[in-house]
């Protein structure tokens, strides 16, 4: 695979985010059981797709592509009353870590 092939594709990606931002609005906040909930049920018609040989599976996989940046820019905006933490370095991360180390290295965080 080329470097234009992989760019053509993240320009696929980038296309669906923006149909989704004018389907359902670009400043969507939303928990993360939320997000999962929508991830999962892409993934899942991506698994239909790949299961039964369907012609709509790249579009299904671009789709949850998509839905997984949506979240990744959602967890980057503003530190929101949900699960995680905020590090003592400013960054903000979800509390999926083991460890709960942020990436500067440091453990010691607050809530």
């Amino acid at each position: 695979m080329t470097l234009s092939d992989q760019i053509s594709i993240f320009e696929l990606i980038a296309a669906e985010r923006d149909r989704q931002d004018q389907k359902w609005g670009a400043n969507r906040s939303l928990e993360n059981p939320v997000w999962l909930t929508i991830l999962a049920e892409e993934v899942g018609k991506s698994a239909e797709a790949a299961l039964k040989n369907m012609p709509t599976l790249e579009k299904e996989l671009i789709q949850v592509a998509a839905v997984a940046v949506a979240w990744l820019e959602d967890l980057r905006t503003e530190p929101r009353l949900t699960m995680g933490w905020l590090c003592n370095c400013g960054r903000w991360y979800s509390d999926v870590f083991e460890d709960f180390r942020c990436v500067c290295g440091n453990n010691y965080h607050e809530e």
